[in-house]
């Protein structure tokens, strides 16, 4: 079972396009930064340039510390205030290096609530916030929890770049957390869908042949479930 726990944690880092990642984390960090830069003299500012500085030196107690702090100054704040956003993705991120997993979920959660309000909800704009909730419950050990948003993940994928790379690989881990729930059936129809949608793409190659691994598993373990409700 660990084998595949640690696929599903690798595969989740690759459910997004290199493009994609380097476009928005790009984007976000230069808002974070001009946000930071113009309200260097405030208590947000300041802490929130601290708990960075600390991040980035990898003093993760501090870094802690100083992002609790920053997202408590932005408590007087509306909630469509970028600084919320920034403060709380600080504070996750830094769970997140802890693996503090359970932690990092609630102020993921708050950025992807945000960025829904102010995107929509098929957005492309949600695909990180959506990957670091699906990645952080995972690594929780709630993977059938993130089954919700690897669909809407999947959906959005669908339609912002139907040829994706991505596609199968979250359809393949929908399929795992349904099997981790023992929901064989279902499991079944997504490790197939899987498999169609990597074969037209570049056709037979490694994710095929897991795949086909993950089918005859599945298949192996509906057949035991069938047997024992018959004996």
């Amino acid at each position: 079972m660990m084998h595949r726990a640690f696929f599903i944690l690798v595969a989740l880092t690759l459910v997004q396009t290199t493009a994609d990642a380097s476009s928005r984390k790009n984007h976000d960090s230069a808002s974070a930064s001009k946000s930071r830069t113009s309200d260097s003299s405030s208590s947000w500012g300041k802490d929130s340039a601290a708990a960075q500085a600390a991040f980035r030196a990898n003093d993760l107690s501090k870094a802690e510390k100083l992002a609790k702090k920053a997202l408590s100054d932005t408590k007087h704040m509306k909630e469509n205030d970028p600084r919320i956003m920034i403060s709380s993705e600080d504070l996750a991120q830094v769970y997140l290096r802890q693996q503090k997993y359970d932690q990092a979920r609630p102020p993921f959660m708050r950025v992807l609530k945000i960025k829904e309000a102010k995107y929509g909800k098929d957005s492309a704009e949600l695909i990180q916030p959506l990957n670091n909730v699906v990645r952080v419950t995972c690594a929780g050990g709630a993977c059938y929890d993130t089954i919700p948003y690897l669909k809407r993940l999947l959906a959005i994928r669908k339609r912002v770049d139907p040829k994706s790379r991505d596609i199968p690989i979250t359809l393949l881990l929908i399929g795992e957390a349904y099997e981790k729930r023992e929901a064989y059936p279902e499991a079944m129809d997504y490790f197939k869908q899987a498999t169609l949608a990597e074969k037209q793409r570049i056709g037979n190659g490694p994710m095929v042949l897991t795949l086909s691994r993950n089918i005859e598993r599945v298949r192996h373990k509906m057949a035991v479930c069938k047997t024992k409700s018959v004996g």
